[in-house]
Protein backbone atom coordinates (compact mmCIF):
# COMPACT_ATOMS: atom_id res chain seq x y z
CA UNK A 1 0.00 0.00 0.00
CA UNK A 2 1.68 3.43 -0.96
CA UNK A 3 1.09 7.03 0.80
CA UNK A 4 -0.41 8.09 -2.84
CA UNK A 5 -3.25 5.54 -1.75
CA UNK A 6 -3.70 6.82 1.45
CA UNK A 7 -3.65 10.51 0.86
CA UNK A 8 -3.24 11.14 -3.04
CA UNK A 9 -3.74 15.32 -2.31
CA UNK A 10 -0.72 15.45 -0.04
CA UNK A 11 0.88 18.76 -1.82
CA UNK A 12 4.89 19.06 -2.02
CA UNK A 13 6.36 20.05 1.80
CA UNK A 14 9.01 22.48 2.36
CA UNK A 15 8.43 22.79 5.99
CA UNK A 16 8.16 20.12 8.72
CA UNK A 17 6.53 22.66 11.26
CA UNK A 18 3.96 25.24 10.88
CA UNK A 19 3.90 27.72 13.69
CA UNK A 20 0.77 29.20 14.03
CA UNK A 21 0.45 32.14 17.16
CA UNK A 22 -0.80 35.56 17.95
CA UNK A 23 1.21 38.16 17.56
CA UNK A 24 0.41 40.36 20.43
CA UNK A 25 0.29 37.06 23.23
CA UNK A 26 2.76 34.67 22.30
CA UNK A 27 4.93 36.09 19.64
CA UNK A 28 8.13 35.59 22.64
CA UNK A 29 7.07 31.92 22.76
CA UNK A 30 6.88 31.48 19.35
CA UNK A 31 10.25 32.78 17.92
CA UNK A 32 11.89 30.39 21.41
CA UNK A 33 10.15 27.63 19.94
CA UNK A 34 11.26 28.31 16.43
CA UNK A 35 14.66 28.81 17.04
CA UNK A 36 15.15 25.82 19.56
CA UNK A 37 13.13 23.54 17.00
CA UNK A 38 15.42 24.99 14.14
CA UNK A 39 18.63 24.15 16.07
CA UNK A 40 17.74 20.21 16.16
CA UNK A 41 17.69 17.21 13.61
CA UNK A 42 14.89 14.50 12.51
CA UNK A 43 15.34 11.83 14.54
CA UNK A 44 16.34 8.37 13.07
CA UNK A 45 18.11 10.16 9.53
CA UNK A 46 21.80 9.05 7.91
CA UNK A 47 22.12 12.21 7.17
CA UNK A 48 21.40 15.42 9.70
CA UNK A 49 18.59 17.50 8.24
CA UNK A 50 17.59 20.16 10.72
CA UNK A 51 14.20 21.33 11.52
CA UNK A 52 12.69 23.72 9.29
CA UNK A 53 9.76 26.38 10.61
CA UNK A 54 7.79 28.62 8.86
CA UNK A 55 7.29 31.59 11.53
CA UNK A 56 5.84 34.80 10.40
CA UNK A 57 8.68 36.76 11.27
CA UNK A 58 11.28 35.00 9.87
CA UNK A 59 9.35 34.11 6.14
CA UNK A 60 6.94 36.60 5.11
CA UNK A 61 8.17 38.65 2.44
CA UNK A 62 8.04 42.27 1.56
CA UNK A 63 5.83 43.54 -0.97
CA UNK A 64 4.18 40.09 -1.53
CA UNK A 65 0.30 39.47 -0.46
CA UNK A 66 0.23 38.00 2.97
CA UNK A 67 -2.57 35.62 3.04
CA UNK A 68 -1.25 33.73 -0.09
CA UNK A 69 2.48 33.32 1.49
CA UNK A 70 0.61 31.99 4.85
CA UNK A 71 -2.24 29.44 2.98
CA UNK A 72 1.03 28.08 0.81
CA UNK A 73 3.49 27.95 3.59
CA UNK A 74 0.46 25.75 5.47
CA UNK A 75 0.20 23.99 2.56
CA UNK A 76 3.69 22.79 2.67
CA UNK A 77 3.57 22.05 6.16
CA UNK A 78 3.62 18.86 7.81
CA UNK A 79 3.55 19.35 11.33
CA UNK A 80 0.63 22.50 12.29
CA UNK A 81 1.77 23.71 15.74
CA UNK A 82 -1.00 26.23 17.34
CA UNK A 83 0.05 28.06 20.02
CA UNK A 84 -3.17 27.65 22.20
CA UNK A 85 -2.89 30.48 25.20
CA UNK A 86 -5.64 31.79 27.35
CA UNK A 87 -5.00 35.05 26.26
CA UNK A 88 -5.62 34.40 22.82
CA UNK A 89 -8.39 32.31 22.64
CA UNK A 90 -10.27 35.24 24.93
CA UNK A 91 -9.02 37.41 22.39
CA UNK A 92 -11.28 35.24 20.27
CA UNK A 93 -14.39 36.63 21.90
CA UNK A 94 -13.96 40.28 19.99
CA UNK A 95 -15.05 38.52 17.00
CA UNK A 96 -17.77 40.22 15.53
CA UNK A 97 -20.43 39.20 12.58
CA UNK A 98 -18.86 39.88 9.50
CA UNK A 99 -15.65 40.26 10.99
CA UNK A 100 -12.39 38.24 10.99
CA UNK A 101 -9.53 36.50 12.86
CA UNK A 102 -6.40 35.65 11.30
CA UNK A 103 -5.53 32.81 13.98
CA UNK A 104 -8.87 31.20 13.49
CA UNK A 105 -8.49 31.12 10.07
CA UNK A 106 -5.23 29.43 9.98
CA UNK A 107 -6.44 26.73 12.54
CA UNK A 108 -9.53 26.04 10.12
CA UNK A 109 -7.83 25.83 7.33
CA UNK A 110 -5.29 23.35 9.45
CA UNK A 111 -8.14 21.52 10.78
CA UNK A 112 -9.26 20.83 6.79
CA UNK A 113 -6.06 19.96 5.97
CA UNK A 114 -5.59 17.16 8.63
CA UNK A 115 -9.02 15.55 7.46
CA UNK A 116 -7.58 14.73 3.99
CA UNK A 117 -4.04 13.31 6.01
CA UNK A 118 -2.12 16.44 4.28
CA UNK A 119 -1.04 17.67 7.74
CA UNK A 120 -1.13 16.98 11.18
CA UNK A 121 -1.82 19.21 14.16
CA UNK A 122 -0.63 19.11 17.74
CA UNK A 123 -1.71 22.20 19.34
CA UNK A 124 0.58 23.92 22.46
CA UNK A 125 -1.35 24.08 25.38
CA UNK A 126 0.47 27.53 26.92
CA UNK A 127 0.53 27.92 31.05
CA UNK A 128 -0.39 31.45 31.67
CA UNK A 129 1.70 33.56 33.76
CA UNK A 130 1.46 34.42 37.41
CA UNK A 131 3.08 36.95 39.77
CA UNK A 132 3.53 35.56 43.44
CA UNK A 133 5.46 38.51 45.50
CA UNK A 134 6.91 40.03 42.32
CA UNK A 135 8.01 36.44 41.08
CA UNK A 136 6.82 35.24 37.67
CA UNK A 137 5.52 31.85 37.39
CA UNK A 138 2.98 30.21 35.09
CA UNK A 139 -0.12 28.34 35.43
CA UNK A 140 -0.98 25.19 34.00
CA UNK A 141 -3.17 26.09 30.12
CA UNK A 142 -6.72 25.72 31.81
CA UNK A 143 -8.57 27.42 28.64
CA UNK A 144 -11.35 24.99 28.40
CA UNK A 145 -13.62 26.60 30.01
CA UNK A 146 -13.38 30.01 27.37
CA UNK A 147 -14.66 28.01 24.67
CA UNK A 148 -18.53 28.41 25.44
CA UNK A 149 -18.03 32.10 25.63
CA UNK A 150 -16.74 32.27 22.17
CA UNK A 151 -18.87 33.50 19.33
CA UNK A 152 -20.66 31.31 17.67
CA UNK A 153 -20.52 33.08 14.17
CA UNK A 154 -18.45 31.70 10.88
CA UNK A 155 -15.29 34.51 10.20
CA UNK A 156 -15.13 36.48 7.19
CA UNK A 157 -13.84 34.38 3.72
CA UNK A 158 -13.84 30.79 6.08
CA UNK A 159 -12.53 27.69 4.72
CA UNK A 160 -15.66 26.26 5.78
CA UNK A 161 -19.12 26.63 7.86
CA UNK A 162 -17.56 25.79 11.54
CA UNK A 163 -17.72 28.84 13.78
CA UNK A 164 -14.97 30.22 15.84
CA UNK A 165 -16.29 28.05 18.51
CA UNK A 166 -16.28 24.72 16.70
CA UNK A 167 -12.71 25.55 15.58
CA UNK A 168 -11.30 25.76 18.73
CA UNK A 169 -13.26 22.83 20.03
CA UNK A 170 -11.80 20.85 17.26
CA UNK A 171 -8.24 21.89 18.35
CA UNK A 172 -8.94 21.26 21.91
CA UNK A 173 -9.64 17.55 21.06
CA UNK A 174 -6.39 16.67 20.00
CA UNK A 175 -3.55 15.24 21.71
CA UNK A 176 -1.82 18.49 22.66
CA UNK A 177 1.55 19.05 24.88
CA UNK A 178 1.23 21.23 27.73
CA UNK A 179 3.66 24.02 27.39
CA UNK A 180 4.71 26.74 29.75
CA UNK A 181 6.98 29.43 28.75
CA UNK A 182 9.69 28.82 31.14
CA UNK A 183 9.47 25.02 30.28
CA UNK A 184 10.29 25.15 25.79
CA UNK A 185 13.67 23.23 26.39
CA UNK A 186 11.97 19.94 28.24
CA UNK A 187 8.83 20.19 26.22
CA UNK A 188 10.94 20.41 22.57
CA UNK A 189 11.77 16.45 22.79
CA UNK A 190 8.39 15.42 22.89
CA UNK A 191 7.43 17.40 19.44
CA UNK A 192 10.87 16.37 18.04
CA UNK A 193 9.78 12.62 18.90
CA UNK A 194 6.36 12.83 17.72
CA UNK A 195 7.52 14.58 14.62
CA UNK A 196 10.29 12.07 13.81
CA UNK A 197 8.47 8.65 14.64
CA UNK A 198 5.00 9.40 13.86
CA UNK A 199 5.06 11.92 11.25
CA UNK A 200 8.10 11.65 9.11
CA UNK A 201 7.60 8.47 8.37
CA UNK A 202 4.95 6.12 8.85
CA UNK A 203 3.52 4.11 11.85
CA UNK A 204 0.57 2.25 12.58
CA UNK A 205 -1.89 4.34 14.53
CA UNK A 206 -2.98 1.32 16.10
CA UNK A 207 -2.69 -2.57 16.13
CA UNK A 208 -4.11 -4.34 13.60
CA UNK A 209 -7.53 -5.80 14.71
CA UNK A 210 -8.94 -6.64 11.15
CA UNK A 211 -7.96 -7.51 8.10
CA UNK A 212 -9.06 -4.36 6.61
CA UNK A 213 -6.87 -1.72 7.85
CA UNK A 214 -6.45 0.46 4.97
CA UNK A 215 -7.02 3.69 7.08
CA UNK A 216 -4.77 2.86 9.97
CA UNK A 217 -1.83 4.54 8.55
CA UNK A 218 -0.42 8.22 9.11
CA UNK A 219 0.71 9.23 5.49
CA UNK A 220 4.77 9.37 5.52
CA UNK A 221 5.48 13.22 4.92
CA UNK A 222 8.98 11.79 3.96
CA UNK A 223 8.01 11.10 0.63
CA UNK A 224 6.84 14.06 0.33
CA UNK A 225 9.40 16.14 0.67
CA UNK A 226 9.65 18.63 -2.38
CA UNK A 227 13.52 18.32 -2.36
CA UNK A 228 14.33 14.47 -1.97
CA UNK A 229 18.27 15.22 -2.80
CA UNK A 230 18.13 17.22 1.19
CA UNK A 231 17.66 13.93 2.80
CA UNK A 232 19.94 11.18 1.84
CA UNK A 233 19.56 7.20 1.79
CA UNK A 234 16.29 6.73 3.74
CA UNK A 235 16.20 5.01 7.16
CA UNK A 236 16.46 1.61 7.42
CA UNK A 237 14.68 -0.74 10.24
CA UNK A 238 14.66 -4.42 11.18
CA UNK A 239 11.57 -6.43 12.01
CA UNK A 240 11.02 -7.62 14.92
CA UNK A 241 9.19 -10.45 13.70
CA UNK A 242 12.03 -12.07 11.11
CA UNK A 243 15.16 -9.61 12.29
CA UNK A 244 15.81 -8.64 8.67
CA UNK A 245 16.16 -5.19 7.52
CA UNK A 246 13.59 -3.06 5.50
CA UNK A 247 13.20 0.51 3.98
CA UNK A 248 9.13 1.83 4.19
CA UNK A 249 8.92 2.47 0.30
CA UNK A 250 10.18 -0.63 -0.48
CA UNK A 251 8.04 -2.90 1.78
CA UNK A 252 4.61 -0.94 2.79
CA UNK A 253 3.81 1.82 4.91
CA UNK A 254 5.52 0.74 8.17
CA UNK A 255 5.54 -3.08 8.17
CA UNK A 256 8.01 -5.09 6.96
CA UNK A 257 6.65 -8.01 4.14
CA UNK A 258 9.25 -10.54 4.48
CA UNK A 259 7.47 -12.43 6.96
CA UNK A 260 4.44 -13.13 4.50
CA UNK A 261 6.24 -15.58 2.73
CA UNK A 262 5.78 -18.37 4.88
CA UNK A 263 4.07 -19.61 8.39
CA UNK A 264 0.41 -18.61 9.56
CA UNK A 265 0.75 -14.88 8.70
CA UNK A 266 0.66 -15.81 4.52
CA UNK A 267 -2.27 -17.89 5.74
CA UNK A 268 -4.33 -14.86 7.41
CA UNK A 269 -2.42 -12.27 4.23
CA UNK A 270 -2.08 -9.46 6.99
CA UNK A 271 0.88 -7.23 8.08
CA UNK A 272 2.08 -7.85 11.81
CA UNK A 273 2.32 -4.62 14.07
CA UNK A 274 5.83 -5.91 15.55
CA UNK A 275 7.33 -4.56 12.26
CA UNK A 276 8.41 -0.90 14.25
CA UNK A 277 8.89 -2.37 17.56
CA UNK A 278 5.19 -1.45 17.99
CA UNK A 279 4.19 -4.13 21.10
CA UNK A 280 2.64 -6.79 19.52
Amino acid sequence: MSSAAIAPEVPPKRFHVFVSYRVSTDAELAERLTDKLQALTIQNEQREIHFKCFLDKQNLKEGEDFESQFLSALDGSCLFLPLVSESSLATMRDVQPGGTDNVVKEWQCALAMQRKNSIQIVPILVGAEDRVDGSRLYKRFNGFSIVGSLPNITIKDAPDENTVRDVVTAILKLQGVFMNPSEVSDKIPIIVSRFSNELWVSQLKKKLSSHFASNLFQPSFRQFWDNQSELGPEPQYTCVQCLKPFSESKNGEGACRFHLTDGPVQKFGLVLTLCLNLEP
